[in-house]
């Protein structure tokens, strides 16, 4: 059953990602006949609805509230446990882990809150999430901004892996990973350890991995101990991934935004863009994987300027993609 909880008081005007947690609007469960039970929780209540989708494959929504919570108000952003992670009911069948239903747990969301329209914003897995289903439903979907987007291809996949990125952090996560025998104990080593959510991705130099820890590991425990099963899943199901094709034929305004700085994932962002047939890339300081935090202002600005309707400054349109 769906819990409404509106604030009296919002903070009019106040649009500082420190104060998300004085802006909840709204949280809840949306009950489903044909999928688990997805939770959800709202920011603000302004006019223009955006949906959010998270990362990490197998993680959740919590870490993204912060950062996001700069493009209020004015806006309604509806965040949303994907189905078997975080908040959301527990998936038994491990078949039932694939992109076709986390793409169908997207559009439960939109029909819960009756969008005909929405802006979708999505980080990492959640914006091939987000963009896969704006291709089959483009009449629900007004603009994408899709932030360090999952790999459009198979190959950049691998590519991805051999990005050397903060060796030292996933090696000391590795090590301590014999530890976690229990999920209590994945619970306690995750704010140290969140980054190995990301494997095979080794998370960026310069990643503020203590101040991300406790956003990143706000979800009860037994899910952050699945965390890992549910990405092997996911990715698995996805064999020799091409997307091309379908992007092809995507019609609506979409802004990618990356840390740049690093050839392999500079290039798979830009490879996005070379897809879709509206799309402009824009990269921001390091670090990868995490644009808002190297130029938290730019970030802010380019993300305002992208929902507003406009481009930002800075953002290119790479010459379209041929195969060689």
């Amino acid at each position: 059953m769906t819990r409404l909880v509106f604030l009296m008081v919002l903070l009019a005007g106040c649009g500082s990602a420190d104060n998300w947690r004085s802006l909840v609007s709204g949280e809840g469960t949306i009950e489903r006949s044909d999928g688990p039970a997805l939770y959800w929780r709202a920011l603000g209540t302004g006019p223009d609805t955006v949906v959010v989708v998270h990362g990490g494959v197998g993680l959740h929504h919590s870490y993204l509230l912060e950062p996001l919570g700069v493009f209020l108000p004015g806006r309604t952003l509806i965040f949303f446990d994907l189905g078997g992670r975080g908040r959301s009911e527990a998936i038994q069948d491990s078949t039932r882990l694939t992109a076709d239903n986390d793409m169908a747990d997207l559009d439960a969301v939109r029909r819960h809150f009756n969008l005909s329209r929405m802006a979708v914003i999505g980080h990492h897995w959640g914006a091939a999430v987000a963009a896969r289903y704006a291709v089959r439903h483009a009449e629900h979907v007004s603009r994408l901004l899709l932030l360090s987007p999952f790999p459009v291809h198979y190959s950049l996949f691998f590519e991805f892996a051999t990005v050397r990125g903060d060796t030292a952090e996933f090696n000391r996560g590795l090590a301590a990973v014999g530890g976690m025998s229990s999920a209590d104990s994945v619970a306690a080593l995750c704010p140290a350890h969140w980054s190995l959510y990301f494997t095979p991705w080794h998370t960026d130099s310069g990643t503020p991995y203590s101040r991300m820890g406790a956003a990143m590991c706000d979800a009860p425990a037994p899910a952050l101990a699945r965390a890992d099963f549910v990405r092997r899943q996911v990715q698995s199901g996805l064999g020799q991934w091409v997307w091309r094709e379908e992007l092809n034929a995507l019609q609506l305004p979409v802004l990618i935004v990356e840390g740049g700085g690093v050839i392999e994932i500079d290039d798979a962002a830009k490879r996005w863009a070379q897809h879709l047939p509206d799309a402009r890339v824009l990269l921001l300081r390091r670090p990868y994987l995490f644009p808002w935090i190297g130029d938290p202002k730019r970030f802010h600005e380019a993300g305002e300027t992208f929902l507003n309707g406009a481009w930002p400054s800075g953002a290119e349109q790479p010459p379209r993609w041929a195969p060689k």
